[in-house]
C-alpha cells in the first residue's frame, strides 16, 4: 500500500471566508480527481506574515517534508506600489528561502491585478519588471505548475507584460466555484434563526475595504424614483456608521431598491452577509439607512465568521438562499458554483472579469453608474422570476470550468511522479 501524498498550501487559512471557500473547492477537486490515493494536506497560513512574523529556515524545512507545495488561490500575484518585494507582487517569500524549497510547487487560480498600485497613480514599472522576471522564471520550471485563476487576470498581463505572456499562461476557475461543506459539518440541514429562515431570501455583501476604489466620492447621481425611500423621523437617531461619501451614496441608494422591493414582495427577506471584518460596518450602516420596520423585521445580519467552519456556516446559508447580490469576489463565485441565482456588484475589475469569463455579464451591475439602482430592482425582478434558467444556466457554467479544472490538477500525477 502507497503511503499518503502529502501536500502543503501556503494560503490565507484563517482570514476571509473566500479564501477557506478557495482552499475547501480545490482540497476536493484534488481529492476525487484522485480518489485511489489517500492525501493528506497541511496548513501554511500567509496571514501569520502579515502582522510581523518573519519567515523562517524552520519554515522551508517544514515545507520539504512534504510531497508538493500548492501556493494559492488567490490574489498573490496583485502588483503592489512602494513595494520592495523580489516579486513586485504580493508574493513575497524571501528570495534566499524561495529557492530552498526542494519539492514541486503548484500555482493555482492565482489572481493579478493592480488595483491599489493604479489607485496609488505611481509608477510600477520596476515592480513589473521583477514580476515579469519571476513568472518567467515559474513558466520555464519543470517542477511548477501555474495557473491563473478567471479574474481577467489574463488581460491584466497583457497589458502588464504583452501578448506573449498572457497568451501563453493557464487559466482555471477560482477553487471557491467547487467549495465543498463536508458531510460532517454540523450546519447543513439545521434550522437558522428567525430572519434567517423559514422564507425566501436575498443574501447581500458589501466589501467594506479599499473604499475610494470601490465608491470614488466623484461618482455621478443615481437616477432612480426613488420609490422605496423613507422619511426618517426627526427623533431617529441616525449614526454616522462607515464615513465615506461614496459608499453612503450607494448605501442611501440600494436602501431605497430594498426597501420597494421588499414592500412589492412581502414574503422575502434579505440578510447582509460580511465576509470580513471590515464588511460588518457596511452591514450596520445599511441596516441604520433602510430604517423601521425593515431592518427589525424584513432585514438581518448574518454572524461575523471565520475559519473552516465559519465557511462550512456562511456556504449552507448561501445554498439555501434565493439570490445573492454580492460585492466581494467569493460572494459571486461560491454562489454560482452552488447553482444559486446571483446579482453581482461590480465595483472591482476581477469581479467583472470573473462573468466575462463566464459569459454571464448580463448578471453584473456597475454601482457607480448613474442607473444602477433602476438597473438593480428590474434585475432582482427578472432573477426571482427566472431562477430555474438561472440555476440550469449556473450549473452548466460550473460543469465546464470542472473539466477543465480536472484536466489541470491531473497533472499534479506527473508532478510528483505519482
Amino acid at each position: 500500500m502507497s503511503r499518503p501524498l502529502r501536500i502543503i498550501q501556503f494560503a490565507s487559512i484563517c482570514s476571509n471566508l473566500g479564501d477557506n471557500a478557495n482552499i475547501r473547492g480545490l482540497r476536493w477537486l484534488i481529492r476525487t480527481t484522485f480518489p485511489e490515493r489517500e492525501i493528506v494536506f497541511s496548513d501554511w497560513d500567509i496571514v501569520d506574515y502579515s502582522w510581523g512574523q518573519a519567515y523562517s529556515e524552520a519554515d522551508i524545512d517544514f515545507v520539504n517534508t512534504h510531497d508538493l507545495l500548492i501556493v494559492g488561490g488567490g490574489g498573490f500575484f496583485e502588483i503592489l506600489p512602494n513595494t520592495s518585494s523580489w516579486t513586485g507582487t504580493r508574493f513575497n517569500i524571501p528570495e534566499a528561502l524561495f529557492r530552498k524549497i526542494k519539492i514541486p510547487i503548484l500555482f493555482h487560480g492565482i489572481g493579478t491585478h493592480r488595483v491599489r498600485a493604479d489607485l496609488s497613480g505611481d509608477d510600477v514599472g520596476p515592480q513589473i519588471d521583477r514580476f515579469g522576471h519571476f513568472l518567467n522564471e515559474l513558466m520555464t520550471r519543470d517542477d511548477v505548475l501555474l495557473a491563473f485563476r478567471n479574474d481577467g487576470s489574463r488581460q491584466v498581463l497583457r497589458r502588464t507584460l504583452g501578448d506573449a505572456v498572457a497568451d501563453r499562461v493557464t487559466v482555471v476557475a477560482d477553487a471557491g466555484m467547487y467549495t465543498h461543506i463536508p458531510e460532517t459539518s454540523p450546519w447543513p440541514g439545521l434550522p437558522h434563526p428567525d430572519g434567517l429562515g423559514g422564507r425566501p431570501l436575498i443574501a447581500l455583501n458589501f466589501g467594506g475595504d479599499l473604499l475610494e476604489a470601490r465608491f470614488p466620492s466623484d461618482a455621478p447621481a443615481y437616477r432612480h424614483s426613488g420609490a422605496g425611500r423613507w422619511d426618517h423621523p426627526g427623533d431617529y437617531e441616525k449614526p454616522k456608521v462607515v464615513d465615506h461619501a461614496g459608499f453612503m451614496r450607494f448605501v442611501g441608494g440600494i436602501s431605497d431598491v430594498l426597501r420597494a422591493w421588499l414592500d412589492a414582495n412581502p414574503e422575502m427577506g434579505a440578510v447582509f452577509v460580511p465576509h470580513i471584518y471590515r464588511d460588518v460596518q457596511m452591514g450596520a450602516a445599511l441596516l441604520t439607512e433602510l430604517g423601521f420596520p425593515y431592518n427589525r423585521r424584513r432585514v438581518t445580519m448574518a454572524p461575523y465568521l471565520y475559519g473552516f467552519d465559519g465557511h462550512d456556516y456562511i456556504m449552507d446559508l448561501y445554498r439555501r438562499c434565493d439570490c445573492v447580490v454580492g460585492m466581494r469576489f467569493h460572494a459571486n463565485v461560491s454562489p454560482v458554483g452552488l447553482g444559486v441565482p446571483t446579482i453581482g456588484l461590480a465595483t472591482f475589475p476581477m469581479l467583472r472579469g470573473f462573468y466575462d469569463e463566464i459569459g454571464c455579464l448580463d448578471r453584473i451591475v456597475d454601482p457607480n453608474s448613474p442607473d444602477a439602482m433602476t438597473v438593480l430592482h428590474d434585475r432582482l425582478t427578472e432573477t426571482v422570476r427566472d431562477s430555474d434558467l438561472i440555476r440550469s444556466r449556473y450549473r452548466s457554467i460550473r460543469k465546464d470550468c470542472e473539466e477543465t479544472s480536472r484536466r489541470f490538477v491531473a497533472r499534479i500525477a506527473d508532478l510528483v511522479r505519482m
